[in-house]
């Protein structure tokens, strides 16, 4: 589970790959977050996205500035594999899907960004899906949901268009997926962590 987030905290360096805390050094963090997880990984992520603009759903642009935070990420478990190697893997040993999975909402899938969502969509990490019906269990009523429902908040820039997001990005220009809107996509936990992992990976503003 994520911990609490502490703002100019003070912490001991920290090493995923052991469960002991390092005496050699002191460092200065603006955000310390206490778990790797899917909700702790994520949240490094967002908090380092520099081309999210928090003030308009559609809006992700080049700003050509880099967010002026130190991240701490804390995890007591060995760090997971690179997204590409825990599929070979999982190919390679026949895993059985794991049941821990996210159904994730378009808004909440666009705070992964452009990068790590083509990942998920080109190593078959990710279900979307553009259509959904629930019914009731001993009655009649039903209620039948398509991607097309939600143009019209697409096109009033109140949800985010995720087919434009990979669109223009220069690495996931194809991704085979029908110009359709999404309703949403599922995850298993598993990828989606490494997918995270290996973004924050790149950046030297994160330990």
């Amino acid at each position: 589970r994520t911990g609490l987030i502490v703002r100019h905290a003070g912490a001991k360096a920290f090493s995923t790959s052991s469960s002991q805390f390092s005496h050699t050094k002191h460092q200065h963090y603006d955000v310390v977050i206490a778990g790797g997880g899917a909700t702790g990984s994520a949240l490094a992520r967002l908090l380092l996205d520099d081309d999210y603009n928090h003030d308009n759903f559609t809006g992700r642009g080049k700003s050509g500035l880099r967010r002026p935070l130190k991240v701490a990420l804390i995890e007591q478990r060995p760090s997971p594999p690179p997204l590409d190697e825990l599929v070979e893997q999982q190919h390679k040993n026949a895993t059985t899907p794991n049941a821990r999975a996210y159904a994730i909402s378009p808004t909440s899938l666009s705070y992964l960004g452009p990068s790590v969502l083509g990942k998920l969509i080109e190593t078959n990490c990710c279900g979307v899906y553009d259509s959904m019906q629930v019914w009731e269990h001993d009655g009649p009523a039903q209620l039948h949901f398509v991607g097309e429902d939600l143009e019209g908040a697409i096109n009033e820039g109140r949800l985010v268009n995720l087919q434009q997001l990979l669109n223009d990005s220069t690495s996931n220009k194809s991704t085979g997926r029908k110009n359709r809107p999404w309703l949403g996509a599922v995850i298993e936990d598993a990828p989606f962590v490494s997918a995270v992992w290996d973004e924050l990976r790149k950046d030297d503003r994160i330990d």
